[in-house]
Parts: structure tokens; C-alpha cells; sequence
């Protein structure tokens, strides 16, 4: 019986690490993007307008205009429903814009975190920002423009925003900043908090901002 249990993991660990090999690759003549194996053979034929790879059992896609998610076989688990980007799936939970928050959420619909900003590692995306991949990363010019500003914001959710749209246009980052939030959420929740104070300082005058960066909080 123990035998035939250590079996069924090997399988279910082999079964899922499959899609790791899955790669998203553009297809120049249909101008589309589909998944391709380690041979390079299409087994998810090109049909998506932007598609990240698979760093778990989901991927995150475009189609017709609106994001959504997929599994391995090519099936939505997510129909595309959201107009902005959103990150790849890591550990069943991905990044999101809605309107003026982010959004952390799991892929059965619940959000875990909503505010301006999801807290993440910043300082780590902060400093891998100029050697990851971000090809895949909608409005990553005028990102990168308006990162150029940021020693005159005067709102620090500002910063962290565009730290958050790093993580969603890179797979890499997404997996460092969803690990993060699934293992800190004490430091989450305080992180948040302290913005809030910060913004309800500044709204009553108690902080000003003279152009020279965002000024701590604490």
C-alpha cells in the first residue's frame, strides 16, 4: 500500500510539473501567441493576443481584448473578463488592477488584499527591474518613464504601484511578490496600514511635499 501510495505522488508530481515545459511563443504569421513543449512543437495552438508562461497549473492570457486564465490544456478556468493586465498565476493567486487598487487574488474569486498598492519585495524588484524580461509588460515605456519621476512623488503608494506593475508584467517578479505576500501576511496588513495613516497625514497638511521624495511615515 506504501508503495502504491509513493507511485501516486511521483505521478501527480510529474503530471504537474508538465507544464512547466509550456512556453509561450509567438506565432509571427498569425501574429499570435499559443504554448510550445520542449521540442518546440505547438500544443496549444496560437490564438492569444499576449500570453505569459506557465510557472504553475494556470497561465494568465489575452484574448479578444480582456485578460483571463487558463490551464494546461488550453481551457479557461478564468474566462477573459478584465480590461487591464493581470499577473501570471502563482500558488492559485495573481495580481490585478481594478480602477484606483490593486487587487490580490485567488483563482476561485476571492480577494485577499485591495488597496492602492499590494505590498511586495520592493527593494528586490526594485533592483532586478533592469534585467528582467519585461517584454510581456503592457505600458512598460510609459512605466519606466514614470518611474523617472518618482523622487518627486509625494505619495508613497505612488512608488509601490509601479513595483506592482513590474510584478505583473514578468513572471519571475510575480513569483517573488506572490511568495512574499503568502508568507508575510502580518507584515502585509501593516504595510497597508501605514500607507493609510501616511495618506490621512497628508490630506490634513501634517506632511508636506517639497518635490524631494516620498517622505516615511512611521
Amino acid at each position: 500500500m506504501k508503495f502504491l501510495f509513493v507511485i501516486f505522488l511521483f505521478v501527480v508530481n510529474f503530471s504537474w510539473g508538465q507544464n512547466q515545459f509550456l512556453i509561450a511563443k509567438l506565432d509571427s504569421t498569425v501574429g499570435k501567441y499559443g504554448y510550445v513543449d520542449t521540442s518546440g512543437q505547438y500544443v496549444i495552438a496560437p490564438k492569444y493576443e499576449l500570453a505569459f508562461n506557465f510557472i504553475s497549473e494556470y497561465a494568465s492570457v489575452k484574448a479578444d481584448s480582456l485578460w483571463g486564465v487558463i490551464d494546461e490544456e488550453g481551457e479557461f478556468i478564468i474566462k477573459p473578463q478584465y480590461k487591464l493586465q493581470i499577473s501570471t498565476v502563482y500558488r492559485n493567486h495573481f495580481i490585478r488592477y481594478e480602477s484606483e487598487n490593486m487587487i490580490f487574488q485567488s483563482i476561485d474569486g476571492i480577494i485577499k488584499y485591495e488597496y492602492l498598492f499590494i505590498p511586495g519585495p520592493f527593494k528586490e524588484i526594485a533592483a532586478a527591474k533592469d534585467t528582467v524580461d519585461l517584454s510581456k509588460m503592457e505600458d512598460a515605456a510609459l512605466i519606466m518613464r514614470v518611474l523617472e519621476m518618482s523622487s518627486r512623488f509625494c505619495h508613497l503608494y505612488k512608488l509601490n504601484r509601479i513595483y506592482n506593475s513590474f510584478a505583473i508584467g514578468n513572471e519571475d517578479l510575480t513569483r517573488m511578490s506572490i511568495d512574499y505576500v503568502l508568507g508575510n501576511p502580518e507584515e502585509v496588513l501593516q504595510a497597508i496600514a501605514s500607507d493609510i495613516e501616511y495618506e490621512k497625514a497628508y490630506a490634513n497638511g501634517d506632511i508636506g511635499c517639497c518635490g524631494q521624495g516620498p517622505f516615511r511615515w512611521k
